[in-house]
């Protein structure tokens, strides 16, 4: 009797699992970059840098990642809080650009607002993926992102493109949004800190060094 009784427990505890499973959104609150970016490392010489507004390539263009919950079989989406996740990248590098000591805001499409600028900053975004796995009592973060710039100094029309990329990962046995939210901003920061390392700027231009 006790034979059958256990599969019998087991299989009902499975079900019960399964009918627990879930889809959510969450949304993420992808602020600036903050004091892990370094302001007294900016460059000594200030550009004006019109952002546009970047071009998002990824197929679902509408969250940052997922959440997938091993243990219940939900699943979590993340977004942004007012705006698409492309909006906000190109307001972060923005943001990122001004703590630097560059005088940088965003263009309007079609590069409305561009006008006085020193350089031209577009990009793609490739990659842009924050994913966590949760087990019991653990969450495994691991976020990638890849974009491809171009920066057109206006003085003289030459181009400067790379692609830059970035990946971090984290576990946590408690998660929030917040721990989410950090880990992308410490990638951005990631690929923006080598932007300016392998660029200079001179004579209002921005140039390889």
């Amino acid at each position: 009797m006790r034979e059958r009784i256990l599969p019998l427990l087991l299989c009902a505890g499975l079900m019960t699992l399964a009918g627990c499973a879930t889809t959510e959104t969450v949304l993420l609150d992808l602020k600036g970059p903050g004091p892990s970016a370094d302001v007294k490392a900016g460059k000594t010489e200030s550009l004006r840098v019109a952002v546009l507004p970047f071009e998002d390539t990824r197929p679902d263009k509408s969250r940052l990642g997922i959440r997938t919950h091993y243990w219940t079989g939900s699943v979590t989406y993340f977004r942004v809080s007012g705006g698409q996740p492309v909006d906000k990248l190109t307001q972060f590098v923005a943001d990122y650009l001004t703590l630097k000591g560059w005088q940088a805001e965003v263009a309007r499409r079609g590069g409305a607002g561009s006008s006085g600028a020193d350089v031209i900053l577009s990009a793609k975004v490739l990659l842009g993926d924050g994913d966590a796995a949760s087990w019991l009592f653990r969450t495994n973060l691991v976020v990638k992102a890849k974009f491809d710039v171009e920066a057109l100094n206006v003085a003289d029309g030459s181009i400067v493109r790379m692609t830059l990329s970035g990946d971090g990962s984290d576990g946590f046995f408690w998660f929030g949004p917040d721990e989410m939210e950090d880990l992308i901003r410490d990638v951005l920061v990631q690929m923006l800190d080598q932007f300016l390392a392998t660029t200079k700027v001179d004579n209002k231009r921005l140039v390889l060094k």
